[in-house]
This record gives C-alpha cells, structure tokens and sequence, in this order.
C-alpha cells in the first residue's frame, strides 16, 4: 500500500502555493539560479580571507560541523563563506554585526551580553536581531547592467512598506553605506530569484544578514529577519535559530578595529566612516611588472583549450529525469541512444544515492538545521517525504492503519516489514517493463539502503489525483477502468505473467493486477503505472508457518514471479486480501493461490535440494521442467516448531548481540581534542551508488568443482563468493524466495554446497544484525559522523574472525534470545537441524568465516582498505579493525534497464573497437567482461527479458570471436546456447541466434577440433533455429550475419595486404571459414522441401559477401571441404569485389567459377598451381580454362573490372600465362609480381598497355633494367613503386632503371627499393626528385648521407616513413641526426642505419634523435646496437630535466642484433605504453654483468610477462624449440603473429603443430 504518487505531485504544489508571501519562487529555472548564485559567489569569494585562529577567543565553545571561518578583506568581519556548488541543499546564513565607531553608545543587541571596550568589536554569529540595523549595500547591486554609466538604480517602491528591488550584476565593485532604513531585494538579470536583507538606520553599527540555498530547486531567496529553510523546491520563512547545523554561537574580539588613525575613507559625507571594503590606497610610483596577477577572470582563466568548451549547455539542460528518461526510450536503437540512456539513468541513481544519504543522515536534526527538509504529503504507506531535484523521497516505515492495527506488522510496528515491500516495487516495475508494449510508461526508480534506513525515490511524474484511468488511488473507494486501450494492455500483461482478472473494490470493477495498481495519463500524453509492490499473488502462509489464517503477510510476502508463471492456472495478485468483492468467484482464486503455494513446498524446493545434490550442473538444471501438478491437492507440510514461528522485531534483533563482548559506545578521542564533530568526506565513486550484486561477476558454475582453487586466496574466495551467486540464481530461476534459504541448507547433504548455503544464511543473519544496530545507534546518538557505524562493523568482524574460539563461544552455540542460533531459526526457519541446535556446535565450525565476512562487505557495500583486505584474504588470522573501514557506504537497488543499457552501450562499443587493429584484443576482454558484468546484473533483475538475454548471449559470441584459444572459444559458444535455451523463448532474435551460435560452433569443431561429425551435428541444430527465426521475421538474422560473414562496410574494409594486422586477417579468417559453414548447410544439409525459408534466404546473404582476404582450402579437411567444395562457395558470392586465393590447386571448375564474378576489382593468387583437367570433366569445358594463359586471358578481358592484380609466391606463373593477352592490363591500375617466374619479357610486352598503372610492386631476381626501366619509361603517374632483388649480388636492376626512376619520381609517394645495385648518388637524385614523398624504404642499398642531402633538397615535409636498415655505414652520427631533424619531418617510422662512429657517440646520437622525433610510431635501432647503455644514458639524461616523453608513441620496437637485458626491455616498454610489437631477431639475450646468455625457460617466462600486451613478436634467428614458443605464449594472451624464420630447431611440422594448438596466432616460418 504505497502512497500515491499522484498525491505527492498535486500536494508538491499545494506546499508551493502556500510558501510566505515575502519568499520569491521560480519553478522550473533551475539554471538561471545557478548563475544568479555563481556571480553572488564570485562576489563573496573576492572578498573572504581565512579567519586566523589566533583571533578566535578562548572561550569559544566547540563548534560543529561549520567549517572554517572567513573575514572580509580589510574588514573586521568574521563570515561563513558560501556553499560549494558540489554540495547539494547546501544551506548557509552569516548574520554579523560589526562596531566601527569607538564612541559611538549604541551596542549591537546580539552583542549586549558582552563586555564591550573602546577598541574592541564583538561580534555574535547567528543571532537574532533585536533591532532594525543598517547594512553597507554595495553601489553595483542598485544599477542594473543596461544602467551601469548612470549609476542610477532601479527602484520599485512600496508606498507603504518602503521596498525597493535591485539588479544584481555579475561582478563587485564597492559598498556603499545607506542611511534609511529600506527593504531591498537583489534580483540578478538573469534569474527572478531576489536576495532580501533588512536594512536599518544606525551610525555606529551594521548587522548584515544574508543566506544561501543552493540547491537543484527552483528557487534562491533569501529574507531577514528570519531566514530560508528549504522545502521541496520552494522557500519558507522560518525563525531564526541560535544553533545552524549544530553550530555553536560564538563570539569573535577583533584587534583590527578601524579607527581614525587609519584615516577613514568618506564618500560625501561630512560624517566620516569606516568602509573596509572600500581601497584607499594606491602607490601610483610602483609601474614594475614584478610578475604579480590578481586581475583575472576566473571564467576565464581556467578555459583550458586542451579540454574543450565546457559552456556548452546539453539539449536536455532544462528538462527533468522522466522527460529525458522517456524520450529516450522512444528513439530507434542505435549506439547514442543506449549511451545516452546509461548517462541518464546513472546519473538519476548517482543523485538519488547522494541525496539520500543526506537525508538519512539528517533525519534526527532540527527541521530548522535540515539542509533538505521534508514535506507533508500524505498517502496511505506513511513516512516523511522530500523533493530533491525533481525526485521523490519517502522514507520506508510502517504505518498506523487504526489504533493498534498495523500496515505490515499488524498489532506493532515492522518497518523491516515495510522494507521487504519497497523491494518488491522494483521486482514488480522490473517485469512489467520487459513485458509492457509502449503503451504504458514507468518511472526511474531507486531504493537506498543506508545506516538501517531505506529511503525510495522516484522521479517526479505529470501526474495527480485526475488523471488516473486504471486502478485504485484511494484505498478502494473508487475504482478506475476508463481507457479500453488500457485495458486491453493489462489484460495482455497478464496472460503474459499468468495473472488472474477479478473484481475489485465495491463497484466491482474487472482488473488485471492489484488493486491498488495505477495507471495515469500524464500531462504530457503518456501512461504511467505506477505502485507495484502487490502485482504478483501473496503465498499462502499458513502451509510453512502452521497457523490457521493468513496474516499482513499477504503484503509483502509474494510468490516469486518463476513460479507464478508456471502455475496451471492463473493466479490473482489481491487473492486473500479486502481488495476483493467478496465474490463467489474469491474462492476460487484463493484456493487456486493455496495450490501453487503447497506445490512450491511439497515438490519444488525437494526436487531443488535434490538437484543440488546430485551435483548437476545447474544452467542444465534450470532447463528442466520441475513444475507438476499433481490430481490431488492435499498437500501438506511440517508446520514449523513452537520456536521456529516467532518473528523478530528490529529492538530484538539490534539487542541479540547483547551478551557479546562487542565494545563499548564509540567516541572519537580526536573529537574531544578538536572541540568538533567530523563528517566523513564522501567519495564519488560511482560503486558507491550500485549494490554488491551489480558489480559482481557470474561464473560458470558446476558443483562438482567446488572447493578451493590453486589461484591466489583472493580470487579463491570471488569465485566462491560467485558460486554462491549463482546458486542464489539457480533457486530464485526455480520459483523459491529466499526466505526458505534456511530449508533448503538443512535439506542439503552435499557438504561443499551445504558450507556454502550455510555461510549465506549467516552473512544475511548478520546483515539484518548490523542494519539494525545502525538504526538504533543512530536514533539514540543521533551523530551524522561516519565513526559510530564504522565501530559497529568492526565489533560484528572481531566475534566473527576472532580466533580464540573460547571468546564468545556461547553466543555460537546457546539457542535462546540474544544468542545467534536464535536469530538464525526465526530469520531462515528450520536452517539448523537437532544436532546443530544442540549447545556442544559452534556455528563458525560449519561455515567459512573469511567468506562469510566477505559476503558480509560484498552485501552492506563495505569499504575496506586494499591492503587490508588483500592481508586479511591471504592471512587467517588477520581480523579486520575499525581503522580498517574506510567507509560503511549505501546500498542501492535500481531498475534493471538501468544496467541493461549500461551494457548495451558497452556491446555496440565492444563490437566497434573489435574491428580495429590498433586495439589489443586484452581491451576488447576488458570491455566485454564490463558488459557482460551489467548485463549479468540486468539479468538477475529481469531474468526473462529476451532483449537482455538476446544481448547477453551476444557478448558471448564476441568473447569466442577474440578468445585465445578455440577450446576457450568453444565454452564460451557453448555458455552462449546454454543461456538461450534457458530463456525458454520462441523470439525472432533468440532462435536466430542460436541458430548463429550453432553454426559458429560447427566451424570451430571444423576448422580447429578436426571434427567432421560434431561439425554437422551443430549445422542440423543450426538449420532447425534458422528457419523458426526467418518465419517469424524475414530480418531477424541482419545483424548477427553482418558480424559472422565477410561482409564488410566502407569502415571496416580490408583492401591493403602489405603490413596487414594480423589480429584484423585473423578475424577475417574467421568470417570465411563461417563462410564456408553457412555455404556447407546450404549445399549439404537443408533442403528447399523442409527448410523453405531459410533455403531462399542463404543465396541472398552470399550475395552480399563482397570480400575474401584469405580463401584457402585447409588439406586437413579434405574429407570435407576439398576443390569440389570451391566452386559452390565462388559461385554463391557474386558480388565479391575483393578476392585472394591462398594455397591451393586452381581446377577449371574453380577457374570458371572465378570469372563469373563479374564485379571483381582486386585478385590475389598466393602459392597457388593450375590442373589442367579434373576427372569427370568433359573436354570441351577442359578446353575452356585449362591454362593460366585461358585464365588471365578471360580474367583481364573487356567485361570484367580488374583494377589489382597479385601474384605471390606461385613459380608456376610465368610469361606464357600472358603471352598475346597483355592488352588485358589497359584497366589495370596496380600489378605485384612476387616471386613468380615472370621475366622482363612480360614486363616489356605490356608497358605500351598498362598506361593507367599507378601501384608497382616486382619482387624477385628474375627482372632486369631492360623490363623495369621500359615499364618505368612508358607516360603514366606512378604513386607507388616497390622494387626488391631478393639479393643485391645477382641484381640485374641498375644505372638505367635508376634514371627511369628519378624521371618518374615526381608524383611518387612511396618508394622502395631493396637489395638494388644503385650508386649512393643515382639514390639521392632519385629522393630529390620525389618532393611529395611520404614513404621511402631504402634498405639493403648503397644509401649513406648524400640521401639525407636529397630530403634536404625540397624538405621532405610529408615524409612520414623512412627506413635505412642495413644501408651504408654512417661515419658521423650527430650529422646524420642534424640533418634529420632540420628537415624537421613529422616522421611515425624510421629503421636507422649502421653507426660506425664511437658507441657513445651513436648512443648519444640517437637519444638526441627519439627526444627530437616525438610522433614515432615504429623504429629500428641498427644491429649490434647496445640497448642496455641506450636506456642507461636515456635514464641519466631525463634525470637532468625533460618535459618529453620520448618513444611516448611507440607502437613497434624493432632490437634486432641487437644487445638488450630484461631491464632495458622493461623499460623501453614502460616508455612505450602503446607498444603493439617488439622484433627480436637474431638478439642477443644479456645478463645483469652485459654477458651475452642462452635463454632458458626461467628467462623466457620473465621476458613473457614483460610482452604481456603486445600483438606481434619476432623471434626470427634464435635457437628457440617449441616448448620455448609454448613457454612465451603461455605469458602473453595478446599475441596474434610470431615469426620464426631461419630458425633451425622450429621444423614444418612444429609450425602445424602450433598454428593446431594456436588457431588464433599467425605463425610465419
């Protein structure tokens, strides 16, 4: 029965009407209050300086909580200053009264019961004033902004009160003093709040009075005598208080009184007086800059550009949390709008967390002292009640009914009761909104737990008491079904939860749900349900506890939503309540109630111990159907004992640790030192505000394997704890709450489970304990310190962890009141059996106690010190102390679209950074381990909700595409079916994606297992799936196939090969080899005859493949992927644009297959030979494509788009394959002949026909100046050019190919030229000439500094690459360096040349060169180069003072033949934190002495958790063995390319053998 949340809206604005006349209230601007406060704030803050300790007397009494004292500047007067802007409600009032006249004979009368001299000022704080007094009212704040020249005010007057208003502006001049005694309010141009201050005539005194309430209401006012309280977003009078937050008055003796002989400033006056806050001095000779600034703008100041406009308002700046919240929820989903709905409702729990703290920790204070201060706005549930930022706060109590009759607790008071029903608001809001339509709308939603209060907050809705159209507002009186449309959703609803219509009220009006349900058609056109703590049906109680009628139980104990559904017939929310009519029909339904209730305790929980027994696991537990209802219904159970039917009430439980030696009343020593409380700082961490369950992960979890793992204590224990997560799960998922916790432990006989079961019954005992300790402490201390609370943890961690078992040894062992055993019984019924009841058990021998106290911290959200925790984790005797407890936090329960959105916003960020390379996939974990952490969460809240599942199972998928391993991937497919077949759901997008799950499943069985029959076993599973899903929705599949198959966007498209990721072409491996699945089920498996939809579907999702990077037919999978496979996959893809065939025998099948792709652009072959025939082929076909001359002649003929065209590694290609074709290269744009057998012949022939040539790659000895400098010579605008002889002695590339070069250079972008026969001068004449140069590669040439005199030449000021490995010798470092950097290139790669100058001089050289260079991406250090002085020298250096981070950038490091030690290593890794590869090739490992080492294992797993991050290594030219590339890669999860080539102890079969264990890694040999 909770309040009605229109009540609370419409009586919000009644307490507004009804505010004091005087008070100026604004609703609804709550930003030009801001801005109103922050020049206010300005103007104070230019004024105050501290207030100095040593003017405070000695007599003050302790003051609380105020904080330091200011005065102002120049000034005698002792102020407050205003409030921080972070802190909400935060009310501030500074009444002074200072005395400026010695002689004068009037006192100040908050001062007359002080001893006043000549030369003294007493000054009283917070006084109320006897007496008009006057007040300095500064010149600017009578003259509004357009009037400032004129220094004329504008004046409002009041002929009868005299009242005037001014303007504001945002900045203080002076103070001015006024003689007559007036009434102003200060409004600021901005805002039509006022400031008021009463001011009075008097020539020796100023009392000011002035108060801030800064808050997210509406309103800033502020009035004298009397000051501001804040009600709900408007402003009272009330009297004013001696005391402010616990502030003391105190009374400040200034020495620093003004007097005459200070010459008192006069403004046109003959009457002198003292304005301290006028300047009356200026030394007019000092003009020195003495570099002194206090005339800045702080605005301004700290506009840092670095950071952006900060100014920049967001869209949704003047509208409140349902507003956004529903807007939102209205756009089409996409990445933004999920992002912006986590920002949302993350912020309304971060300000409900905040706010509600405040007001539990305000809640003993004076109304007066409140910084938030409640409302009166009625409702049946009771409780006080606020209005913070457009949210609604009610505090969770029990409320009076009639004398003596109780909402929940019936003859006393239960607010423990009431609790458990504001926590089934958010049980029944969270599965109506995951079954509603858009019809119905609901509110943000919170519940905070803090120091044993619970507050619930809900966002302010545009509703009231009229608006109603469905339900009950009034307790039954009026019952409302006014809207059919309504209606009809309910009924809809609740077929869905298996909810009964019924009549209810006196008018007997037919609903779905409780009655006391309501649906509102809000102001702004949306419905709005609300109150939905009664939506499923009580139990029926008197079947455990024994009784013979039902109690107010039926209130706030309800049957688990699981269970309803499950239950035969449908159930009514209102069975045995006054909601129903009396009805013949009322018997029924309770009768119907009474049958599912003794069902849940006669079958289902035996059948759940059961389970657990036999140690099933439990997600395939969770799929069977545990529900039967058996022919008759005369089931009964044990009633309980005498003992066990006895309830606790919160005195008793806060008292039953009363014979415990628990500690004595907490008092801070420091506090009476000090003279003041202290207040805890609050910290902002956003954990602060979600509960334990939330932020812990879920595991798989299997009985069997319980028990201690051999991992570190601390995650022994999470994952014990996360068991223990997951068995909760696992019996809510089957219908039973968690009070019969108790039952199931006694029923267990496994003993692991059983420890567990056992440690949650007492961590929750003690979390009923704790709260209500606090409660009570805080009640009778009524401290707003953090300390006494903390001291209650403490105590309960010391009887628990105290290993002197002897010590409070009977309150473990004794069954009666005050002693646990008693608690435990009444709180979890028949949780002990007779033997432990019995005195000689001690209940800390049937638990952990390490775990318990962590479930104890992990459910009261307990902040413990990260050393201490780790030590209390890993030492079994360590107790946890008070100093210990950083801080005893809230605990916050929300909805679950709260972390449903969180994690969604995650898995479109996840599913975006996984296609990019620059990513390590050990980020891509961490985000998905982030969103599946929400989702999981999301999960527990609304465990039926297909789009979460349908999310969740979606994370598990990504998490298989990126795991490390296929058996990891393999699991995690397998957890991803698992968790949708539990979802029981027939939805388009679960059987799509099982279906999906299914064929990723069958490829990893294929590719990487070997496994032909497990393979088609998951295509039949994946057939069936399809199919359901396609007949429900023709698009179901759309997104999960984009991720599956090659089907790529203008973002994520692979058109380069050279340098390619390796983790990039192992995800697009990947898709073809699901490719390859999807073709298989087409070809093999399904038939148009049972699978029609899914038949005609498959040929429309091959059409939209447009590019293949690696199709390879493995030789392992012959059996069932041979070249007879090829052509069905080829002729499928039609519309492919980009492909490379890598590995195989091209047949004339597969041939004309190729050349039927008539949009084919780029086409790679890769060690791959021509059959001239196929057996079975017909030999007119045979004759058609029987050759590479056939092939490439119809491939380039006029019809098909051929711009590229790559020939790698394939010696079978030679220049037949294009004799009399090489009109075919007209089109071409970029050719890469690459260790074929083509010669200079081909290149000849062609050159007058490839005129649109701009890409030219020739790779290989078999060319010469004669076909390289023809091609080079025929007109055309080269922008690539790649020349590599393989081996510079048998190059036939010289002097002729050079000049072709240097003529055609100008429009090049890129050159490289490797192992060629040119003169160091024909190189730089060649770099001269290239002025637009970007990339140049000139390794393994004659290249020295007559190069660099060529980047000079024009500057090369686009040059961004440029490698000089293994060039000619460089004499003189520092030259090679000065030239480099005069032509201050924004160079992101450079591969440096051999030093053969002094080692020092190269090691200075180049430290001189990285801190030069600051952008560098890649680099090479020459071989034999000594890292180890390198790092040394850098250490040194940036020890004497460098702002740069050099290599700060680095993302491959290249150490080849290089001298380097594990310390040098870590730390050029440690300058480098984006390093992605690290080459290692032919290096030398070295010792702590320099000594050159062979590594060992030792070795190699040291260097591996130093490359725990990196992509790629080069281990080329050591002497490793497989079991050393095991031993490294068991230590860098990361890696997705290693190089092993030249090394004689890796052989072919070692590399099979490793690329077999290590699918995901790219091993080149």
């Amino acid at each position: 029965m909770e309040p009605n949340s229109n009540n609370i809206n419409n009586q919000t604005n009644t307490s507004i009407d009804n505010s004091n006349s005087t008070t100026n209230s604004n609703n609804n601007n709550n930003n030009n209050i801001d801005r109103s406060f922050s020049d206010i704030r300005s103007y104070w803050h230019s004024k105050i300086i501290p207030q100095k300790p040593d003017d405070l007397t000695t007599s003050l009494a302790p003051y609380r909580k105020g904080g330091p004292r200011f005065i102002l500047k120049d000034s005698t007067v002792p102020v407050k200053p205003p409030p921080p802007t972070d802190y909400p409600s935060a009310f501030y009032s500074t009444v002074y009264s200072s005395n400026s006249n010695s002689n004068s004979n009037t006192t100040s009368p908050s001062s007359s019961s002080s001893s006043s001299s000549n030369n003294n000022n007493n000054i009283n704080l917070l006084a109320t004033p006897q007496t008009p007094t006057t007040t300095s009212i500064p010149t600017f704040l009578t003259s509004p902004p357009q009037q400032q020249q004129q220094q004329q005010p504008q004046v409002q007057q009041d002929s009868t009160t005299n009242n005037k208003s001014f303007y504001i502006p945002s900045s203080a001049e002076s103070l001015d003093n006024h003689n007559n005694t007036t009434q102003h309010s200060f409004y600021h141009p901005s805002s039509s709040s006022s400031v008021s201050s009463s001011i009075a005539p008097s020539a020796s005194s100023t009392t000011y009075t002035m108060s801030y309430n800064h808050t997210f209401s509406d309103v800033y006012s502020t009035t004298s005598p009397t000051s501001s309280s804040y009600i709900g977003g408007n402003v009272h009078n009330i009297a004013a208080s001696d005391e402010y937050f616990g502030d003391n008055i105190y009374t400040v003796n200034n020495k620093y009184t003004a007097s005459n002989s200070y010459g008192a400033y006069s403004s046109g006056s003959s009457n002198s007086s003292y304005d301290a806050n006028q300047v009356n001095y200026q030394n007019e000779n000092r003009t020195q800059d003495l570099g002194y600034y206090d005339d800045y703008d702080e605005q301004h100041l700290f506009n840092v550009s670095a950071l952006g406009d900060s100014t920049n308002e967001s869209e949704y700046i003047n509208r409140n949390w349902n507003d956004i919240f529903q807007t939102l929820l209205d756009l089409p989903c996409s990445e933004k709008k999920y992002k912006s709905l986590s920002n949302i409702a993350s912020d309304f729990v971060y300000c409900a967390d905040t706010f509600g703290k405040i007001i539990i920790s305000e809640l003993h204070l004076p109304i007066e002292s409140k910084s938030i201060k409640p409302l009166d706005l009625g409702g049946v549930g009771g409780g006080l009640k606020y209005i913070v930022s457009d949210i609604i706060f009610k505090f969770v109590v029990d409320t009076e009914l009639l004398p003596g009759l109780w909402m929940y607790g019936h003859v006393k008071r239960s607010d423990e009761k009431a609790q458990k029903s504001a926590s089934l608001e958010i049980k029944g809001i969270n599965f109506l909104m995951e079954n509603a339509s858009e019809l119905l709308r609901f509110p943000l939603m919170a519940i905070i737990d803090y120091r044993g209060y619970r507050l619930l907050a809900i966002a302010r809705l545009p509703i009231n008491k009229n608006t109603i159209v469905y339900g009950s507002h009034d307790g039954g009186a009026t019952v409302h079904d006014k809207d059919p449309e309504v209606s009809k959703e309910m009924e809809r609803i609740a077929k869905i939860l298996n909810l009964r219509g019924h009549k209810v009220g006196r008018q007997g009006v037919h609903l779905y749900g409780p009655g006391d349900i309501e649906i509102h058609k809000g102001s702004d056109g949306r419905y709005y349900m609300i109150d939905f703590a009664r939506l499923f049906a009580p139990e029926f109680s008197p079947i455990f506890n024994g009784k013979k009628e039902v109690g107010r139980e039926i209130f706030y104990a309800m049957l688990r939503p699981e269970l309803v559904a499950k239950s035969p017939k449908p159930l009514s929310s209102d069975a045995f309540s006054g909601w129903q009519t009396n009805d013949p029909e009322d018997e029924s339904i309770n009768q119907d109630v009474i049958a599912i209730s003794e069902h849940l305790h006669k079958v289902i929980i035996p059948e759940t111990i059961a389970i657990i027994d036999t140690s099933l696991k439990v997600d395939e537990a969770i799929e069977q159907d545990a529900f039967k209802v058996p022919d008759d219904g005369g089931w009964n159970s044990k009633p309980l004992g005498k003992d066990e039917r006895v309830t606790l009430d919160d005195e008793e439980l806060a008292n039953s640790t009363a014979s415990l030696d628990i500690g004595s009343e907490w008092t801070d020593t420091n506090q009476q030192e000090r003279g003041q409380n202290t207040v805890p700082t609050q910290k902002t961490s956003s954990s602060s505000s979600t509960s334990t369950s939330s932020q812990t992960h879920e595991i798989e979890f299997v009985i069997n394997s319980l028990g201690y793992t051999k991992n570190s204590p601390e995650r022994d224990y999470r994952q014990r704890s996360n068991e223990i997560i997951k068995l909760i799960n696992f019996i809510h998922s089957r219908g039973i709450n968690l009070r019969y916790l108790g039952v199931i432990c006694r029923g267990l006989t496994n003993r692991n489970v059983r420890n567990l079961f056992m440690t949650e019954v007492v961590a929750r005992c003690w979390k009923r304990i704790i709260r209500s300790r606090c409660r009570l402490k805080m009640d009778s201390c009524k401290m707003v310190s953090e300390g006494p609370y903390k001291q209650i943890v403490a105590d309960c961690f010391n009887v628990i962890l105290n290993t002197n078992r002897t010590k409070n040894r009977d309150f473990w062992t004794l069954n009666k009141p005050g002693y646990f055993k008693y608690i435990a019984v009444r709180l979890f019924p028949r949780c002990l059996s007779d033997s432990d009841r019995m005195p000689e058990v001690d209940i800390r021998s049937l638990i952990d106690c390490r775990l318990l106290v962590l479930r104890i911290i992990q459910i009261l959200n307990i902040r413990i010190n990260s050393e201490a925790y780790k030590q209390f984790l890993s030492n079994p005797n360590y107790i946890i102390t008070f100093n210990d407890i950083e801080e005893v936090a809230s605990t916050v329960k929300y909805l679950g679209i709260v972390d449903y959105t969180i994690g969604t916003g995650m898995m479109y960020e996840t599913a975006r950074i996984n296609n990019s390379s620059r990513v390590p996939p050990l980020e891509v974990n961490r985000w998905l381990d982030q969103a599946q952490a929400k989702l999981q969460a999301a999960l527990r809240s609304m465990p039926k909700n297909l789009r979460n599942i349908a999310r969740l199972a979606t994370s598990y998928l990504l998490r298989a595409n990126v795991s490390s391993g296929y058996l990891d991937a393999i699991e995690q497919l397998k957890t991803a079916l698992r968790l949708l077949r539990q979802s029981g759901g027939n939805d388009h997008d679960i059987m799509g994606l099982r279906g999906m799950t299914h064929v990723k499943l069958a490829t990893f069985y294929l590719f990487y297992a070997h496994s032909g029959s497990k393979f088609i076993k998951e295509l039949r599973e994946a057939s069936n799936s399809l199919e359901q899903s396609l007949k429900l929705n023709p698009l179901a599949l759309s997104e999960v196939v984009v991720q599956s198959l090659p089907i790529y966007t203008v973002n994520n498209a692979c058109n380069a090969y050279i340098g390619k990721p390796a983790r990039s072409l192992y995800n697009d491996t990947r898709r073809i080899n699901e490719l390859f699945s999807m073709v298989y089920l087409y070809e093999k498996v399904i038939s148009p005859l049972d699978h029609p939809t899914l038949y005609a579907y498959l040929p429309k999702v091959f059409a939209q493949v447009n590019q293949i990077v690696y199709f390879t037919l493995p030789h392992a999978l012959s059996g069932i992927i041979n070249s007879s496979f090829a052509p069905s996959i080829l002729n499928g893809i039609t519309n492919i644009d980009l492909l490379s065939l890598n590995d195989m025998v091209i047949t004339p099948t597969i041939a004309r297959s190729i050349l039927s792709l008539k949009r084919l652009e780029t086409f790679k072959l890769q060690n791959v030979k021509f059959l001239d025939g196929e057996q079975g082929e017909t030999a007119a076909a045979a004759e058609q494509v029987s050759t590479f001359n056939q092939f490439f002649g119809k491939l380039l003929a006029e019809g098909h788009g051929i711009t590229s065209l790559h020939l790698v590694d394939s010696p079978s290609i030679n220049d037949k394959a294009f004799d009399g074709i090489y009109e075919g290269f007209n089109g071409v744009k970029e050719i890469e002949f690459n260790g074929t057998s083509l010669t200079d012949a081909t290149l000849v022939a062609m050159a007058p026909y490839a005129k649109k040539l701009e890409i030219i790659s020739l790779v290989g000895t078999t060319f010469s100046d004669e076909g390289v400098a023809t091609l080079l010579e025929a007109p055309r605008q080269i922008t690539q050019l790649i020349i590599n002889t393989l081996d510079k002695k048998k190059s036939n590339i010289g002097e002729k190919t050079a000049k072709a070069i240097a003529k055609s250079s100008l429009g090049m972008r890129q050159i490289q030229l490797n192992h060629v026969n040119f003169s160091a001068e024909e190189i730089s004449d060649i770099i001269k000439s290239a002025q637009g140069i970007e990339k140049i590669d000139l390794s393994h040439t004659n290249s020295n500094l007559l190069t660099m005199e060529g980047l000079e030449y024009h500057g090369a000021e686009h040059l961004t690459h440029l490698n000089l490995h293994d060039t000619g010798d460089i004499a003189n470092v520092e030259d090679f360096v000065e030239m480099l950097c005069n032509i201050q290139p924004r160079l992101k790669s450079l591969k440096l040349p051999r030093f053969v100058s002094e080692p020092f001089n190269n090691t200075c050289g180049l430290i001189q060169l990285v801190r030069r260079l600051t952008d560098l991406e890649d680099i090479q250090f020459p071989a034999g180069f000594n890292v180890i002085d390198f790092v040394r020298q850098l250490g040194e250096k940036s020890e004497r003072g460098d702002f740069e981070r050099p290599l700060h950038e680095l993302r491959s490091l290249d150490v080849s033949e290089s001298f380097f030690d594990k310390d040098s290593l870590q730390t050029l890794i440690d300058l480098s934190p984006n390093l992605t590869n690290l080459a290692l090739a032919g290096g030398n490992f070295c010792d702590s002495n320099g000594n050159i080492i062979i590594p060992d294992d030792t070795l190699l797993i040291q260097f591996g958790l130093l490359l725990f991050n990196l992509h790629e290594l080069d281990f080329s030219r050591n002497q490793f063995e497989r079991r050393n590339v095991v031993c490294l890669l068991s230590r860098c999860p990361s890696v997705r390319t290693m190089h092993l080539k030249d090394n004689p102890l890796i052989t072919p079969t070692t590399i099979q053998e490793l690329r077999k264990d290590y699918p995901h890694i790219l091993f080149n040999h």
